[in-house]
């Protein structure tokens, strides 16, 4: 007879069974919660570092835009032993900030300044993570963005249809306002003229006018000269007693080295300094015509063809070929030349600039009494290299500047002075040529004048003042104790 078990027992299993199971799937859930959790937790973390780290990088733009805003303003900068603290609406968490000079490896002492590079260290910090990043900040030049300028007011006087047409190569650029005075109104620019901030106008609405909300900040000539020359006295007044006048040159026929020197980049310093003085001293205020007993001493080499002080045809922009042969000729070597007058209109003068040797910068002042005369440049100029960076032309005087002729001028040129009144101004005119770029209060461009800005632009030079600052490169994860960020030894 076959053994029945209780009810009871039968119910006792499946209540035992039900608690097991139940037990299990608990025992899962939990650990389901707990991963779970630990993922949320771990996310927060990661998202925590991660904003940490954006709050770094968001310290470096502020920095940047700050500086930026006005390169001339020495207080901008946030140094390293003043950091700025900031936040960001809407955002958790802070940012420190600073700059130091950039050294060889963001290991530079002491302040920073403008238009060298400096590194920018920042820190984030969200729910008390923090992290630092540090990079390279670098300067644009004032060179090195517009192929002219405007600061107040600019004219062209002339302007139309035909080959030899004034043209704008590269990008124009104004605070105030532009006027032109022929058929092709904005089409004599190829680029953008830039219209920067309210005040800024245009005659002409061309296709190619861009409105930029915000002003573009230039430092006067004297400044720049300041940060130059930060001696004591500094920038120009120190200048006017420590400048490179006396080491202008001119030919001798008599010389046997230039007899035979048939190319410009061959002449060598020692040749130079062999050359005969051309009568300039340290105190010699005026770039002036040679006068009628200064010998030419130039010969065949130096015609049109070449190939020794000339300069070739530009096909591109129709600029004829032309030589000194026959002119008296100021010959210049690299350095810092001071003047309060340039009168240079002759047509037996020529000046010859040895920019293969180096960089040559010429700074113009006022006169310390009187009123300040016009100036003029209207000779033939000859660079022996043609790279702008290697010449450079300050014009601090309240007043007008006149190039004219044919000539090719490679370089830059600026004239900023808050303090005058309806200058400094630069006046083109009579089919020259500037390869780089102009900055200036006014202009006035006729005559079929080309400034046509470099592909590479003008500014490479690293002594130019800053237009703005940028990031260059090395951005970098670090620990301010200086070990590696990772574990694997790396920090970036």
């Amino acid at each position: 007879m076959k053994e029945r078990r209780p009810r009871l027992a039968r119910r006792g299993f499946t209540l035992i069974t039900a608690l097991a199971f139940t037990v299990v799937v608990g025992t899962v859930l939990a650990g389901v919660g707990t991963v779970a959790t630990s993922h949320a937790s771990r996310a927060q973390v990661e998202g925590t570092y991660a904003n940490a780290i954006s709050l770094a990088d968001a310290g470096i733009n502020i920095e940047l835009a700050r500086i930026s805003s006005d390169t001339s303003d020495q207080s901008l900068p946030d140094q390293m032993g003043s950091p700025r603290v900031g936040s960001i609406d809407g955002v958790s968490g802070s940012y420190s900030v600073y700059v130091r000079p950039w050294g060889s490896n963001c290991d530079g002492t002491g302040t920073w300044k403008a238009p060298s590079d400096m590194c920018i260290v920042s820190t984030g910090t969200v729910d008390g993570i923090s992290r630092t990043v540090r990079v390279r900040g670098s300067r644009k030049s004032i060179f090195d963005e517009y192929a002219l300028f405007a600061y107040i007011d600019g004219t062209f006087s002339g302007g139309g249809a035909s080959g030899g047409s004034t043209e704008i190569v590269g990008n124009l650029g104004t605070n105030g306002g532009v006027t032109f005075n022929g058929t092709l109104n904005t089409d004599i620019v190829n680029g953008t003229l830039e219209l920067n901030g309210n005040a800024a106008n245009s005659s002409d609405p061309g296709n190619n006018v861009v409105a930029n909300p915000d002003r573009v900040n230039l430092p006067d000539v004297s400044e720049i000269a300041a940060l130059q020359f930060p001696n004591t006295p500094a920038g120009l007044a120190w200048l006017a007693g420590h400048n490179n006048n006396a080491n202008i040159k001119k030919l001798s026929s008599t010389d046997p080295t230039w007899a035979s020197q048939t190319t410009a980049k061959g002449v060598t310093s020692a040749a130079v300094a062999a050359l005969p003085s051309a009568g300039y001293t340290v105190s010699t205020r005026t770039l002036g015509d040679p006068s009628n007993s200064f010998a030419t001493d130039t010969s065949s080499l130096d015609t049109a063809a070449g190939p020794r002080f000339y300069t070739p045809a530009d096909t591109t922009y129709g600029i004829t070929a032309y030589g000194v042969n026959g002119k008296r000729l100021l010959i210049l070597p690299p350095g810092d030349y001071y003047f309060t007058d340039i009168n240079l209109s002759q047509g037996t003068s020529g000046i010859v600039l040895l920019t293969h040797l180096g960089q040559i910068r010429i700074w113009v002042d006022n006169p310390p009494t009187g009123k300040p005369k016009a100036d003029t440049l209207g000779v033939p100029v000859i660079f022996t290299d043609t790279t702008p960076s290697k010449f450079r032309l300050f014009y601090n005087k309240c007043t007008t500047l006149t190039i004219s002729g044919d000539g090719r001028f490679n370089g830059g040129f600026y004239a900023i002075n808050s303090t005058c009144n309806g200058s400094p101004s630069m006046k083109f005119t009579g089919n020259s040529m500037i390869y780089g770029s102009v900055m200036t209060n006014y202009f006035t461009v006729s005559g079929g004048t080309k400034v046509v800005f470099p592909n590479d632009g003008g500014g490479s030079d690293p002594t130019d003042f800053s237009l703005w600052f940028g990031f260059k490169d090395n951005w970098k994860e670090i620990n301010l104790d200086g070990n590696p960020v990772f574990v694997d030894g790396t920090s970036n």
